[in-house]
């Protein structure tokens, strides 16, 4: 099975294609952060997280990324770098 992924051009004739993804990035920025947030909030109270600090912040880099974040990435990883110390 192919699976297309059909732009604003492609759709409907309109061309908000780029501005379609810049707002799906940004959400996803959004989401990941939240969920890193409430992870971080989670264990800071006692609470077991399994590793949803560690994993979360990854998951918004590609994102910030391509939002031009590249400080916000490298904080993300700075942090994830500090914690994850499985390559010792």
């Amino acid at each position: 099975m192919d699976y297309v992924l059909l732009t604003g051009d492609d759709a409907d004739g309109s061309s908000d294609g780029p501005d379609l993804f810049a707002g799906l990035d940004i959400l996803l920025v959004e989401f990941w952060l939240a969920v890193h947030e409430e992870a971080v909030a989670r264990e800071i109270a006692g609470s077991p997280v399994d590793g949803w600090v560690v994993n979360s912040a990854p998951s918004a880099v590609p994102y910030l990324l391509c939002l031009a974040d590249g400080m916000g990435a490298a904080r993300l990883l700075d942090e994830v770098g500090q914690r994850d110390k499985s390559a010792e």
